[in-house]
Order: C-alpha cells, then structure tokens, then sequence
C-alpha cells in the first residue's frame, strides 16, 4: 500500500503499477485527507484486518462501505426521478424483445407481423423520447457505459461523465455535444497513432 495527499498523485501511480486494485481515500484524523493505492480488493483488506484490533480502521471500512451504499441509493433515486425515466425504460423493453421477434421470425419465414410491431415499438419509443428529451439523453449516456463497458474504457469514461452531468442538471444537449467530441477526439488520436 501507498499512500498519497491528492487523487491524482494515486491515479498516476496506480496507472504504473498494475497490481493496484483500488483507491481508498481516508479521512486520517492527523493527517487529514489521503489516499491509499492498495493491491488487494476492499473486501480482502476488511478480512485482513478483521483479526486486528484496530476497531478505528474497520469502522473507517465499515463507513466507506455504508457510504458507498448511501451514494448509489442516492443516485438510483436521481435517475428514476428523471421525467419520463420509467416509460422510456419499458418502450425500451418492448423495442428489444420486438427486434427479437422479428430476428427469430426472420430465421423461419416471413416476418411481416414482427416486422410491423417493431416499427409500432420504435416510433412509440420515438414519441416518447421526443416527449422526455433528458431521460432519452441519460439512457444515451448510459448506453455508452454499458454496451461499450468491454471494449472501450474511454467511451465507458465519457458515458459515464455525461450521465453524471445530466443527473446534475446540465443542459442535456449540451452533454450529448460535449460527450460526442470527447469520443470522436480521442478516436481521431487513436487513429492517428495507429
């Protein structure tokens, strides 16, 4: 374990050794805000010092984990208190298992029926996505950190960032914007070192 005064100091150091696993940051009482790099997980650390006596660092753990908890409850309420959020999640739904049908459909026939109850699923979608612009701009967002998670850690970043500026009440437009140049910029480095 290292530790550092600033997040970015850790970030950069945690960039170099690739046996780190996590950023911790500690609120010491004397020392004051650090940040530990640690090569293990936070739960393998809560076990480790399970057997020391040391009740100050297990109740830090114990307050990072409810903390942690509080933060991701706190945002699952934001996103579901989005305008439209609920709808635009099951027109969603039934535009997917739409497309399915339809490509199951395309395997064993003619799938006129399937066909036409997508384009209904996708211009209701449509509807309602023209009627909840903000909750159809984080769902975008959020596309990103999903379906790209595996294969691209910037374009996760960048979902990421503009999910987390829309749920902060950014002029969603310009969130889109903003997150489109962030991904084409790094593509158009990329390439050019390619």
């Amino acid at each position: 374990m290292r530790t550092f005064t600033n997040i970015e100091e850790a970030r950069e150091a945690a960039d170099k050794m690739p046996a780190v696993k996590e950023i911790i940051e500690i609120d010491h009482v004397t020392e004051g805000l650090c940040y530990i790099n640690i090569t293990g997980y936070i739960q393998d650390l809560r076990t480790m010092l399970s057997n020391t006596p040391n009740s100050e660092i297990k109740a830090l753990i114990a307050a990072h984990h409810t903390n942690a908890t509080i933060a991701h409850n706190t945002m699952i309420e934001q996103i579901a208190a989005i305008p439209g959020m609920s709808e635009l999640k099951k027109a969603s739904s039934i535009v997917s298992y739409a497309r399915d049908d339809y490509n199951q459909a395309c395997k064993y026939g003619y799938p006129v029926r399937e066909a036409k109850s997508m384009e209904l699923a996708e211009k209701k979608y449509k509807e309602l996505a023209d009627e909840y612009p903000i909750a159809s701009a984080y769902l975008s967002a959020e596309a990103w950190v999903i379906y790209s998670h595996w294969s691209n850690t910037e374009k996760v970043a960048a979902g990421r960032k503009a999910c987390q500026r829309i749920l902060s009440g950014d002029n969603w437009q310009d969130v889109l914007s903003d997150m489109d140049a962030e991904w084409t910029s790094y593509a158009t480095a990329a390439s050019a070192r390619a």
